[in-house]
C-alpha cells in the first residue's frame, strides 16, 4: 500500500435463524412455497450477503477513499488500499470459516448456532486491528484508522454478548457503515452533496434489518441493538 501523505485531508456470511428467536417466528414451510413468499425470502437472502459483515468494511474503504478528500491520492493507491481491507476482513475471515467448517467446528458456512460464532469473532477483532496499524503506519488521517479500532470495539462487545444472546452482527455492520457516512458529512469531509448518501445509507441499514427479519435470523431487538452498537462504537472512535 503506498502512503497517504499526498492527501489534503481521510463475518459471517448471512445468518441462520437465531438460538433466541421463537419458532413462531421461523418461514413455516407452506410460507415459502407460496411463490411470492419464497421470492421475498431469496431476495432478503440476496440482500443479507451483499451488505454482509464481511463486505460492509470495504464499502465503508471505498466511500472514505472516493467521496471525501482522499480522493487526490492517485487511482492505484486507492484501489489497492481497498484491496488489503478488502483481504484482510472479508477473505480472511471466510477462509477461517470455511476451514473451521471442514474440521467440524462449526455446523455450516451460516453460522446457524450462537455457541459456534464464539470462534469467529476474535478473528475480526484482530483483523480490523491491523488494518487499523496499517493505515497508521500509511499516514492515513486518524479518523480513517479510528473506523477500523471502532469497528473492533463493535465487533468486540458483540462477542461478549454473544456468550449469552445473539446480536445481530449484520444490523451492527450496517450501523457502522452508516455512522461513516453521518461522520463525513458532519466534520464537513464530503467532496459531493451528502444527503443522498445518507439516505442511501439509512436505506441500506433499513433493508438490512428488514432482511435479517424476514429471514428469521433475528428479533427486532437484536436488530435494533445491532445498529446501536455499531454506530456508537465507530462514530465515537472515529471522533476521538
Amino acid at each position: 500500500m503506498q502512503d497517504f501523505d499526498c492527501a489534503t485531508s481521510y463475518y459471517d456470511t448471512p445468518e441462520a435463524p437465531a438460538d433466541t428467536v421463537q419458532a413462531s417466528q421461523m418461514p413455516s414451510p407452506d410460507a415459502c412455497e407460496n411463490p411470492r413468499n419464497a421470492w421475498l425470502y431469496r431476495t432478503a437472502s440476496y440482500v443479507s450477503a451483499v451488505f454482509s459483515p464481511l463486505l460492509t468494511p470495504t464499502y465503508c474503504m471505498m466511500v472514505a477513499l472516493w467521496a471525501t478528500p482522499l480522493n487526490v491520492l492517485p487511482e492505484g493507491t486507492r484501489l489497492s488500499s481497498a484491496a488489503v481491507v478488502l483481504g484482510l476482513t472479508c477473505f480472511v475471515p471466510l477462509a477461517v470459516l470455511i476451514a473451521l467448517v471442514r474440521l467440524g467446528k462449526i455446523a455450516d458456512t451460516r453460522v446457524r448456532s450462537r455457541r459456534q460464532r464464539y470462534m469467529l469473532y476474535p478473528v475480526a477483532v484482530v483483523c480490523y486491528c491491523i488494518v487499523g496499524m496499517v493505515m497508521g503506519n500509511a499516514h492515513a488521517p486518524g479518523w480513517l484508522s479510528g473506523f477500523f479500532l471502532g469497528a473492533s470495539l463493535a465487533t468486540l462487545v458483540a462477542f461478549a454478548i454473544n456468550f449469552f444472546w445473539k446480536i445481530s452482527a449484520h444490523a451492527t455492520a450496517v450501523g457502522g457503515l452508516f455512522a461513516v457516512l453521518f461522520y463525513i458529512a458532519a466534520a464537513g469531509l464530503n467532496e459531493y452533496y451528502f444527503m443522498p448518501w445518507l439516505t442511501a445509507g439509512a436505506l441500506i441499514a433499513g433493508l438490512t434489518g428488514t432482511a435479517r427479519l424476514i429471514l428469521g435470523a433475528h428479533t427486532l431487538l437484536q436488530v435494533a441493538a445491532g445498529y446501536a452498537l455499531g454506530f456508537s462504537a465507530v462514530l465515537l472512535l472515529m471522533w476521538i
